[in-house]
């Protein structure tokens, strides 16, 4: 769906941006460490079909493949470990 130069960073930036949105995200209303990686899979599985009925076509360019593959990655490490460390040890804490 990017095309060349400017578009094609910006598409990559906000493909980005959104990833680090959606930790934001599962780490304010998932709170569940045990669940944290499913929801960063299946929103990832979600913006891999919106992204393939916007543009009528499968992506098929190897650095989209790559960053979503690597953010995916990345977002359900960060809010495993997010929502162990701030949710799960502040309530051991507190009992």
């Amino acid at each position: 769906c990017a095309g060349e130069g400017d578009v094609a960073l910006i598409s990559w930036l906000t493909m980005v941006i959104s990833q680090l949105g959606l930790l934001w995200l599962i780490f304010k209303l998932v709170k569940s460490t045990t669940h944290a990686w499913d929801y960063s899979f299946t929103l990832s599985f979600l913006h891999f079909c919106l992204s393939s009925a916007a543009c009528r076509a499968l992506p098929t360019n190897w650095v989209w493949w790559l960053t979503l593959l690597l953010c995916t990655a990345i977002v359900a490490c960060a809010s495993e470990l997010m929502c162990y460390f701030l949710h799960d040890l502040r309530e051991i804490e507190k009992e």
